[in-house]
C-alpha cells in the first residue's frame, strides 16, 4: 500500500519536481557539486516513479492509503 504525501505517485512527482528546480537553481549559482548531487536524487526518484507505476499496471491495482483530515468542510468559512 502507498502512503499519501511519502511514495504515491502524486507525492513522487510533486518531490521529483521540487529537486529539479533546486538543481536549476545550482546550476544558475554555478554549484555543479550541488547541481549533480541533486540530479543524482532526481534521477533516483524517477527510478522510483517508474517501479510504482511498473507495479501498478502489471498487478492492475494502486493501493494507498487516503489522507484523512482534521477538520470537517462545516467548519470552514
Amino acid at each position: 500500500m502507498k502512503i499519501t504525501n511519502i511514495n504515491t505517485v502524486s507525492a513522487l512527482l510533486d518531490r521529483l519536481i521540487t529537486e529539479k528546480i533546486k538543481q536549476y537553481f545550482f546550476l544558475v549559482e554555478g554549484d555543479n557539486r550541488a547541481a549533480q548531487t541533486q540530479g543524482e536524487i532526481a534521477n533516483a526518484i524517477n527510478k522510483e516513479i517508474q517501479i510504482t507505476l511498473f507495479e501498478a499496471i502489471k498487478d492492475k491495482n494502486y493501493d494507498f492509503a487516503s489522507e484523512q483530515r482534521t477538520y470537517k468542510k462545516k467548519f470552514l468559512i
